[in-house]
């Protein structure tokens, strides 16, 4: 599974180990964006030491000033990345063991989308500062974006050791073990991570994504009924939700979430092709067809969405339209197999036996193994009277032919 639409709420320094504020908030499978959770908190190997027998601060020459450290911190809570960057260089290579400015431009870093030089500042942080949590959550943040799950996996499984009640690490372990198809862990970990927070939204997105991959369907949809509740105008959650019950045959509730995520995410070009899916089967034509003409404005290079636009015109029997709908879609998409079947369906019907013939050997040139291509030759081979070769195209779709005096041939 769905990068996956986080909280982007300002939050106060002093809770800036939940995530700075100008990035997205936790690690979540959604079918685009894929949010992380980040922490630059300042920890104990960043404070200055003291004297022994003594209140009083001694500062190492080696370590950079706490108003440094400070106007560090408040340039990137400011959205001052630039500022940020350049202090943060300088501070690394002034005080290169200190693991605090490798911390913050670790994070600048990978958000900015420099992924390689993250890379060597969230270890860095990590190997100076052993026992920070946070360093090693936010090493496994960058691992996952390179796509190093099993090290990034290592990484949070070392924050957790750390800190095991934070909810944002169990949450994206739980992401990564998704991803690693190790969907029970993954469940767990999402559990988890929404026992220690119950007003997680992305943590129960995430454990109904686990559970709506290992088929347990009514449970994936309590999941994601309660990230909506969490979150009200959490579109990917209504929108998984929607899937989950239009796979429980729940069709008027599924075209309901579909609705509410495009209210709360008016460019979801995905909801509004479910949508128009949803209300196809639904028997509500003219609805799925300016659904799926929505999802054509904002892709009109998508050929799936013309081809699901031309089943709701075949449906409607308007043969031409959908024909035009079709070839605009192998236009796009030469080798959509599925569509060459459509096509030479909506031919034969046209009464275009020829040219259906060739749209359904396409079909099956492109995929031997596809079963519906064979079976519809068959009938257009047994329709022409071509009779054995309508029986090989039959068998090959799963089919027979039978002939008996009083009612001829016969496809069953």
């Amino acid at each position: 599974m769905g990068k996956k639409t986080g909280d982007k709420g300002k939050q106060k320094i002093n809770k800036i180990a939940n995530g700075r504020d100008a990035y997205p908030k936790g690690l979540t499978l959604m079918p685009q964006n894929k949010k992380v959770r980040f922490s630059v908190k300042r920890n104990k190997n960043s404070r200055p030491r003291r004297e022994k027998g003594g209140n009083k601060k001694v500062r190492s020459s080696n370590e950079p000033s706490d108003e440094e450290l400070n106007n560090l911190l408040t340039t990137f809570q400011n959205g001052q990345f630039d500022q940020t960057e350049k202090l943060a260089v300088s501070l690394t290579e002034r005080f290169p063991n200190h693991s605090f400015p490798w911390k913050v431009m670790g994070v600048l870093l990978q958000a900015r989308g420099k992924l390689s030089e993250s890379l060597v500042a969230c270890q860095n942080s990590a190997q100076l500062a052993p026992q920070d949590a946070d360093a090693h959550n936010n090493l496994g943040i960058t691992l996952h974006a390179l796509g190093r799950l099993e090290e990034a996996s290592d990484s949070f499984t070392q924050a957790l050791s750390l800190r095991p009640e934070n909810a944002e690490t169990h949450n994206n372990l739980g992401v990564i073990f998704k991803q690693l198809g190790k969907l029970k862990q993954a469940e767990a970990s999402c559990a988890k991570a929404v026992a220690l927070k119950p007003d997680y939204a992305e943590a129960f997105f995430n454990l109904g994504d686990a559970r709506l991959e290992l088929g347990r369907l009514e449970e994936a949809k309590s999941s994601f009924i309660q990230a909506t509740q969490v979150k009200p105008d959490f579109a990917e959650a209504y929108f998984s939700l929607g899937n989950t019950l239009k796979e429980l045959g729940e069709l008027e509730k599924a075209e309901e979430s579909f609705k509410q995520a495009i209210e709360f995410k008016g460019d979801f070009v995905e909801a509004y092709n479910n949508l128009g899916n949803t209300q196809r089967e639904l028997g509500e034509f003219g609805n799925s067809e300016l659904s799926y003409n929505q999802a054509i404005a904002m892709q009109p290079e998508n050929a799936r969405y013309h081809s699901n636009l031309g089943l709701t015109l075949e449906d409607s029997d308007r043969l031409h339209e959908a024909e035009a709908s079709y070839a605009r879609a192998l236009a796009l998409k030469s080798d959509y197999f599925e569509v060459h079947n459509y096509l030479g369906r909506v031919l034969k019907k046209l009464g275009r036996v020829g040219e259906a013939k060739i749209s359904y050997t396409r079909a099956i040139a492109l995929n031997s193994n596809y079963v519906d291509a064979h079976s519809n030759l068959g009938d257009l081979l047994l329709m022409m009277g071509r009779h054995s070769e309508a029986l090989s195209e039959k068998k090959k779709g799963g089919g027979f032919i039978s002939f008996d005096l009083s009612s001829g041939w016969r496809v069953l």
